[in-house]
């Protein structure tokens, strides 16, 4: 190589490589020339190896995007953490009263809206696990009423059949006083003055006792509630215990209770 000078810059021309002809300044020059034969082939070497190891080495990877994480760029007023999240759940599912959907709407916003968009899954499994506990719950506390409810119905009965009534037959005559406003008229046998086919029956029916009952039927004729109102009997009160014994024989003796009469006569045998 040999430097040809022409005014400011000077031209390098390297013999063995053609007409290449390079257009650098005068100090690059200079310290061209100066270079040795041997260093400059070194030099070349070393540049042919870079070129190679930058063409096979493959390409650096794109730096990542930074993610997303401010509130307003999600669309959130705030952002919550995964405290806060449970918080949320387990106010929302401690009681056992129904969930509404505001309750799923406020759930649904804070998962969306977590400070760390990878809680959100865990977020999600977590309320999902407090629903199906307020569940269980609810189920319980339902199964619980009913074993009460049954046991206090069985409870009744088993009283109610120990005194030989029927809860019905015992709350009638509280019903019957209340509803006329006066006193159960109480009255003796001895006020029973019915005979023939009417009398026949009270003796054998009630033993002349206005006030007997068994199970449903009551009062001298032992009247079932609807014989007490086909007879006529609401007329002087709801059932037969809030009637006195005149007015029993009374509607036992009417010509709407001649049927139950002649019934009643062929069963007693009157």
């Amino acid at each position: 190589m040999r430097p040809i000078f022409n005014g400011r810059k000077t031209r390098l021309v390297y013999a063995g490589a053609g007409a290449v002809a390079l257009a650098i300044p005068a100090t690059a020059a200079a310290l061209t020339v100066a270079t040795s034969t041997g260093g400059g082939k070194a030099a070349r070497s070393g540049d042919v190896s870079a070129v190679a190891a930058a063409q096979t080495s493959p390409p650096a990877p794109a730096a990542p995007k930074p993610a997303v994480r401010t509130a307003v760029q999600r669309g959130c007023a705030q952002l919550f953490t995964v405290n806060m999240g449970e918080g949320a759940a387990n106010l929302i599912y401690s009681t056992t009263n129904p969930v509404t959907l505001h309750d799923l709407q406020v759930l649904g916003y804070i998962e969306r809206c977590e400070r760390n968009p990878a809680a959100q899954g865990f977020v999600r499994d977590y309320d999902q696990h407090q629903a199906q506990l307020q569940a269980a719950r609810i189920a319980a506390t339902e199964a619980a009423a009913t074993a009460a409810q049954a046991a206090q119905s069985q409870q009744a009965q088993l009283s109610a059949q120990a005194q030989g009534q029927s809860p019905q037959s015992q709350t009638q005559p509280q019903q019957a006083a209340s509803s006329s406003g006066q006193a159960a008229v109480q009255p003796s046998t001895s006020d029973v003055s019915s005979g023939g086919l009417a009398g026949c029956i009270i003796q054998h029916e009630s033993g002349g006792d206005p006030q007997a009952t068994n199970g449903q039927y009551e009062g001298l004729g032992q009247w079932s509630p609807a014989a007490w109102a086909q007879d006529g009997g609401t007329q002087y009160a709801p059932s037969p215990l809030g009637a006195s014994a005149a007015q029993q024989e009374a509607v036992l003796s009417s010509e709407g209770a001649g049927g139950m009469q002649q019934q009643q006569g062929q069963y007693d045998g009157c």
